[in-house]
């Protein structure tokens, strides 16, 4: 097997040998230059593919989403097909912080509530093709903080309302 220097440098030479005949025996040949140029071309191109080693790249794997479920502050969503074999990379389209767990489980947190978003995924591994893929738009559920905030609100409220009413009533 020719390594690519050594393809490199005999396309060189022949190039160089064909210019040189063509240049010499122009009167005598009908091709002319670019025509005998093409051909060199495309022997070394048939050269370099006979020996370039490389192979296709494999069928990618494509990401699949499973069920996805609010969490505070955003929503997570399993990765149906999910292989530890590949590398994961994700990214929420309103920039909310994703992580990945061991088991293909995406968390995308940072998010206020009742946004609406995706996260997409793409996956790599040498030798194969990349794959990528985007989820449904799913809805951030509220945080625990905003939670917590109008149950507050709400007992405040209830707290004056009958402080008022027993006011009124006197």
């Amino acid at each position: 097997m020719m390594t690519r220097r050594a393809c490199s440098a005999i396309a060189a030479l022949a190039f160089a040998f064909a210019c040189i005949g063509v240049s010499t025996a122009q009167a005598g040949n009908s091709r002319g230059p670019h025509n005998c140029q093409a051909e060199i071309r495309s022997s070394v191109d048939a050269l370099n593919t006979s020996t370039n080693s490389r192979r296709p790249p494999k069928p990618t794997l494509i990401p699949t989403f499973g069920a996805s479920e609010q969490i505070p502050g955003g929503y997570s969503v399993q990765i149906s097909n999910y292989d530890s074999n590949f590398r994961w990379y994700a990214k929420d389209c309103l920039r909310g912080r994703v992580s990945i767990s061991e088991t293909g489980l995406i968390e995308v947190t940072g998010l206020k509530a009742d946004q609406v978003s995706s996260v997409t995924v793409k996956t790599t591994r040498r030798g194969y093709a990349a794959g990528i893929a985007t989820s449904e738009q799913i809805t951030a559920a509220p945080t625990v903080y905003s939670v917590m905030l109008a149950i507050a609100i709400l007992g405040l409220w209830l707290l004056w309302h009958t402080k008022r009413q027993r006011l009124v009533t006197k």
